[in-house]
Parts: structure tokens; sequence; C-alpha cells
């Protein structure tokens, strides 16, 4: 799995959570994750909402400076 794809499935579960996923879980899992959340979001037009605080969560689990983002 990317870092790019377990991204994107970390904000679907931060959507769904309101934290990131455990870097213990297994990319099996992850991916079963990503599926089902997927679904269950689809169609939700306030799950963008939910997105606050994920930016910041990610970039500081991997040491990402939001300053030297590309833009």
């Amino acid at each position: 799995m990317t870092l790019e794809e377990r991204k994107w499935a970390n904000q679907l579960f931060w959507m769904v959570k309101g934290h990131l996923i455990p870097d213990s879980w297994p990319e099996s899992e992850i991916r079963i994750i990503e599926q089902s959340y997927f679904k269950r979001l689809w169609g939700n037009h306030e799950a963008l909402y939910h997105l606050e605080g994920f930016e910041e969560a990610w970039e500081k689990k991997h040491g990402i400076a939001s300053n030297t983002r590309p833009q």
C-alpha cells in the first residue's frame, strides 16, 4: 500500500472515527475499512466537514512540515 493510498484510507477513517488508523493494523484490514467507509460516506455531502484537523495530524505523524508542502 502506497503512502498516498494509506493517506486516503486515513482520510475516510478520520471522517468516521475522528482519528488516524493505528500503525499496528495490517494492510488487509485497512483495505477492508477503506472499502467499507467509502461506501458509508458516498453521497454524504457533509463528510468533508469532518476532515478538520486531519492534515495537521497526518503531517505530525509523518514528520511533514506544513510549510514545506508543494503549493
